[in-house]
């Protein structure tokens, strides 16, 4: 397990609560600009205009989609490019549309990278 996939997995936990940036180490750079483990942070504890920064930066030219589910109170959010033919990242979870788009930009960044890698 990479060191981006525990850190997915520990912000869909909730846990562990980072307090620093420096956590979100695992989130990658862009363009030699460190900003992207800051955004990641920011996102993780409710910046909804941190995630979207970070979307822009890690998923130029996608696309997303941010809603609530009906019913149980569960932010719900879409990703994904609309430039192939492949890939949606559909992620759920309650009460905070920041992480859970957080969570969805991590795991299209990941999954993105792995099928460039395999072509």
């Amino acid at each position: 397990m990479s060191d981006l996939d525990r850190l997915i997995e520990a912000v869909k936990a909730g846990l562990p609560s980072p307090t620093n940036w420096r956590n979100f180490a695992a989130v990658p750079a862009v363009d030699d600009d460190n900003s992207a483990p800051v955004l990641a942070h920011r996102a993780y504890h409710g910046s909804l205009d941190a995630a979207k920064a970070l979307h822009e930066a890690l998923l130029p030219g996608w696309l997303y989609h941010v809603g609530w589910t009906q019913g149980e109170r569960r932010a719900f959010v879409n990703v994904w490019d609309p430039r192939r033919e492949w890939g949606e990242i559909a992620v759920m979870m309650p009460d905070n549309p920041a992480r859970t788009l957080l969570v969805a930009i991590l795991r299209a960044y990941r999954d993105s990278n792995q099928a460039e890698g395999e072509r």
